[in-house]
């Protein structure tokens, strides 16, 4: 058996996912051991890992997973982050697992596998995810792109509120653009100078 950390078994995904959510046909996994693929096909695993002295059982699981493959329609392998320094990564990564007795996934076997987008994609992760050869698959979800915050400051609120960061511009305390310092500069330095009279002022208008 390996003495490596494993990682843990995969929670079920929906598989109903919204196209809002996922890109459809398309899901990321992380194989357990080095993979050498042909098109659609995984051809061949690494003698590491769970694999480093049962090349029989390699050879069975390498079946399975095609079979999977051809069940989801695969049209494509594709490997994520090949730039990646393979030995130094590894390196890190076996004392990151022996530092903590936890699996760490190995980032150079990182696949993006595209199929049939008819195959909702939480159904097609979970069953990538059976397979012995997978550390985990996940659906390509869409990062939603944030929403910019409005300026709440009021006619009456700007002046002093724009005074309070020019004046810390100015000595140099601003260094980084802060959105909630811009809209409530005067907040900051009252809790900087324990002046309690903004919210104090606050608290009269909202309770009377």
């Amino acid at each position: 058996m390996d003495d490596d950390p494993q990682p843990s078994p995969q929670r079920p995904l929906p598989t109903n996912l919204p196209a809002r959510l996922a890109h459809p046909g398309d899901v990321l996994v992380a194989f357990r051991a080095p993979v050498g693929v042909a098109g659609a096909q995984v051809a061949s695993t690494g003698t590491s890992g769970a694999y480093r002295v049962n090349v029989a059982r390699a050879q069975v699981d390498v079946r399975a997973l095609n079979r999977t493959l051809s069940g989801l329609r695969t049209t494509r392998l594709t490997r994520l982050f090949a730039g990646l320094d393979t030995t130094r990564l590894n390196a890190a990564r076996q004392r990151a697992m022996a530092k903590t007795g936890r699996y760490v996934t190995d980032f150079t076997q990182v696949y993006q596998v595209s199929f049939d987008p008819k195959i909702n994609d939480g159904k097609a992760a979970n069953e990538l995810a059976r397979s012995p050869l997978v550390a985990s698959a996940s659906p390509n979800f869409i990062l939603p792109k944030p929403v910019a915050q409005k300026d709440s400051l009021t006619a009456t609120t700007a002046p002093g509120a724009h005074a309070a960061a020019t004046r810390s511009r100015a000595t140099g305390a601003l260094t980084i653009p802060n959105y909630s310092y811009v809209t409530d500069g005067q907040s900051y330095h009252d809790a900087a100078s324990n002046d309690l009279t903004g919210a104090a002022a606050m608290l009269r208008d909202k309770l009377g």
